[in-house]
């Protein structure tokens, strides 16, 4: 079984929708943060409520491919992979599709290019740094690689990420995050 979890912003209108997924055997966790503590933290509270194999961690805002949970799912099964991940359109503040690429921890620990929204392994997956707030996914990404797990790039485009002025995604921090995700990866 996969637990999908899906952190919700205060107030924000869940536009996620598993409705039409071709894969049938998941959860669905919705952690709403209605104190404004984070992604980390409403993942980490889907985590612990979470009975599945598999996590799939999406965005609130997300259109999905019907086939996502299967396409990565059958990337995943029966092999040593700890995470699956896609490509993805971008639309909004930020526009174009992000085509990721095959596993490769000397490229991640220049830059990431995978998404929080992946598929990965329950029994590998620590929780998430409730300290970054930006970057997130690439802290992640290197914790997992420096444990030796590795990820299968599925090459399909299946989800669009909406980019709003408001959006964890369209802020930047001046770079914040990114000496906090070096600094503690000695990058």
């Amino acid at each position: 079984m996969i637990s999908v979890i899906i952190p919700n912003k205060k107030g924000r209108k869940l536009r996620t929708s598993l409705n039409n997924q071709t894969f049938k055997d998941f959860e669905l966790i919705v952690i709403k943060d209605e104190h404004l503590k984070g992604q980390s933290w409403a993942l980490n509270r889907g985590i612990e409520k979470a009975k599945g194999e598999y996590y799939m961690f999406l965005d609130d805002d997300l259109d999905i491919a019907d086939s996502l949970l299967d396409d990565l799912y059958n990337a995943i099964k029966d092999t040593k992979h700890t995470i699956a991940y896609c490509n993805f359109d971008r639309k909004g503040k930020v526009n174009g599709n992000h085509k990721a690429n095959e596993w490769d921890y000397d490229t991640l620990k220049k830059h990431n290019y995978i998404s929080n929204c992946s598929l990965v392994v329950a029994k590998d997956f620590p929780k998430w740094d409730e300290n970054i707030h930006r970057l997130k996914d690439w802290d992640m990404w290197l914790t997992l690689a420096e444990k030796g797990c590795t990820g299968v790039w599925v090459d399909k485009t299946l989800f669009t990420a909406y980019y709003d002025e408001d959006g964890i995604s369209s802020n930047s921090d001046g770079g914040k995050s990114e000496k906090i995700v070096k600094d503690k990866h000695n990058l």
